[in-house]
């Protein structure tokens, strides 16, 4: 080699111990097969978030997302086999859901650790002594022990802990008796073995809320446990802070996953919204259970709209401003059609009243009878008059909601007609991958959510359930005046202007509405 090759490969060599995606275009000639293809976007994010790991910004690392993605190829694979070139005398526990499963990603590890460039990196090489598919070394004193979820794990200690997929099937996801038995294990046998500074790295699908990936959720929120950096990746983006900036409803690796497959997996419920979405449904200890989640592909002919609105008014961050569209059909059954979340300021908010009123035929608006919203109030009436619009808009006491109107009991009582209804089984969710999975997430959840606004605007229609008439049930033929009176406060008024009323009784666009929803 002359003086330009010698220092282009020492600076290879360099850049592919700095960072995880050097490493993997350092190893690509070798032809071993999990180098072979360059990373994706969602590959990016898991490396960059295992060396941020490495570099101590945080302990412990939890990454959730759907099968066949390669997430067992940039994590269990290539970045274990990265840090130990880094640090050829550390020790490496790498579980997954069975013996066979964790030793054949070991026997990856290790044919790749006999090559010459990994070797040439790191230092060292396999330990002749110690070459087995469940435990091989290096010739620095380190080495990668294979177990499988519920075995044994004496006499080692580690400095790196991966939890490759422990949950095998949905037959052992819904025995709580193996949910239980796996969390035993991981605190008792596996997590045991890490140093006091060591990490720990689990990179899982999810099946069942009872998982360890759902405990350790739980145990975040309550605060006992710390220092983890969570990663979910859902199939579909479905919130506005997707981990890899898509747009909601845009799929995963589209080069990858096909629509054909995406279509297929949502035709069962718990397997999309678990496996595929990252949240696993079931009925243990749960607000709303997943045998009370009804999603269905479309709407009745008639349907007598209404929207509740929870009021935040917060720009770009906190608690989220939501219009919940829903109908009410003959049958008394509660059709969720529609769900508007928004971080932002009053101005768009009184924007999207207007855009609801233009897209959907409502019959009332409900919102709470707060400070919030008597400041909303003012500019929505302002606008309404400027724009010759009327806002059927019902006002709500906030009886139970507390002196600070906080999360807690009050919440729960002003939402249990709405659970009673999701208990009913009258509640149907329209399916719509946008918004349909952080609303059943924090149906499940609540009210122990980061965000209960969805289900604070359900709450809304609940309560004023059996007074909302179905589209021909209830109805008379006619619109009746008292359509448009309003009692408050001991004083009768109207919904519309009088002038309106007398003037365009004939052709009012107003009065036309009225009467086709009755």
């Amino acid at each position: 080699m002359d003086k330009k090759q010698i220092a282009k490969e020492i600076l290879a060599r360099r850049n592919a111990l700095d960072d995880l995606e050097g490493f993997g275009d350092y190893m690509r000639p070798t032809d071993e097969l999990d180098f072979k293809f360059p990373p994706a976007a969602h590959h990016k994010l898991l490396i960059k978030a295992f060396e941020r790991l490495v570099a101590g910004d945080f302990d412990r690392l939890l990454i959730m997302m759907p099968p066949g993605g390669a997430k067992s190829t940039y994590v269990t694979i290539q970045s274990v086999l990265w840090y130990l070139a880094k640090f050829p005398e550390h020790s490496i526990i790498c579980a997954s859901n069975t013996e066979g499963l964790a030793e054949s990603f070991n026997r990856r590890r290790r044919e790749s650790a006999r090559t010459p460039r990994w070797e040439s990196i790191s230092g060292a090489k396999v330990n002749k002594d110690m070459q087995g598919v469940g435990k091989w070394g290096t010739t620095k004193g380190g080495f990668v022990q294979a177990v499988g979820v519920g075995s044994g794990i004496v006499g080692v200690r580690s400095n790196l802990n991966v939890l490759d997929d422990p949950v095998l099937n949905f037959e052992q996801a819904n025995s709580e008796t193996q949910m239980n038995k796996q969390w035993e294990w991981y605190q008792a046998d596996y997590r045991s073995r890490l140093i006091p500074t060591g990490k720990e790295v689990i990179v899982t699908t999810r099946w069942s809320r009872r998982d360890i990936p759902g405990r350790i959720l739980e145990m975040i929120k309550s605060g006992e446990e710390t220092g983890w950096h969570v990663i979910r990746i859902p199939m579909e983006a479905d919130s506005p802070d997707d981990p890899l900036g898509r747009n909601i409803g845009d799929r995963l690796w589209p080069e990858w996953f096909t629509q054909r497959q995406v279509d297929e997996n949502k035709r069962d419920t718990q397997r999309w919204l678990g496996m595929y979405q990252q949240i696993p449904m079931d009925e243990t200890g749960v607000w709303v259970g997943a045998e009370n989640i009804d999603i269905v592909d479309s709407l009745p002919a008639k349907l007598t709209l209404v929207c509740g609105v929870d009021i935040a008014m917060t720009v770009g961050g906190g608690d989220y401003t939501v219009f919940a569209i829903c109908g009410i059909d003959d049958d008394r059954n509660l059709f969720i059609v529609d769900i508007i979340r928004q971080q932002t300021d009053v101005d768009v908010t009184c924007e999207t009243f207007f855009k609801v009123m233009d897209t959907y035929d409502i019959t009332y608006f409900y919102i709470d009878d707060d400070n919030t919203s008597k400041m909303l109030d003012r500019l929505l009436v302002e606008k309404c008059r400027q724009r010759g619009y009327v806002v059927p808009m019902i006002k709500m006491p906030t009886r139970g909601k507390g002196v600070s109107g906080g999360k807690g009991e009050g919440k729960e009582i002003r939402a249990a007609p709405l659970r009673g209804l999701f208990m009913q089984k009258r509640v149907k969710i329209l399916k719509r991958p946008e918004w349909n999975s952080t609303l059943i997430a924090e149906a499940m959840d609540f009210p122990a959510v980061d965000h209960d606004d969805q289900i604070d605007a359900l709450s809304l229609i609940g309560r004023q359930f059996t007074n909302i008439p179905t589209p021909t049930k209830d109805r008379e033929k006619n619109a009746n005046i008292d359509f448009f009176l309003k009692e408050q406060g001991g004083v009768v008024k109207t919904t519309i202007g009088l002038d309106t009323m007398f003037n365009d009784q004939g052709s009012s666009d107003v009065l036309n509405m009225a009467r086709r929803r009755y």
